[in-house]
């Protein structure tokens, strides 16, 4: 796949990574959710990610924990080759400032 550089969702999309929809009844589907713990203040908190985006950014982190051997300190050299060429295409792109935005 070549990558555009657009957005980092075109990394999911190279990986298979997308929102899944689980079966509640015969007739009822909800998207997927991801519960996500964290330290706040010394204190776990844990929450449920529901948001799309947010939902697929945990998916590509933990495929890319997933892939990545701690002994060796290696990623799967596929993964590692993805990244360079959406890294790469993103940095090619032309990205134009607002005006509202150039310093004086």
């Amino acid at each position: 796949m070549e990558f555009k550089g657009i957005h980092w969702r075109e990394l999911a999309e190279q990986w298979g990574i997308r929102r899944e929809m689980k079966e509640i009844t015969d007739i009822l589907n909800v998207p997927e959710t991801i519960k996500k713990k964290i330290a706040v203040n010394g204190k776990i908190v844990i929450f449920e990610i529901d948001d799309e985006d947010e939902l697929i950014a945990e998916k590509l982190k933990q495929y890319i924990w997933d892939h990545y051997d701690m002994e060796s300190n290696t990623l799967d050299n596929q993964i590692k080759q993805d990244m360079k060429d959406f890294l790469r295409a993103l940095a090619s792109m032309n990205f134009t400032i607002p005006k509202c935005l150039k310093p004086f």
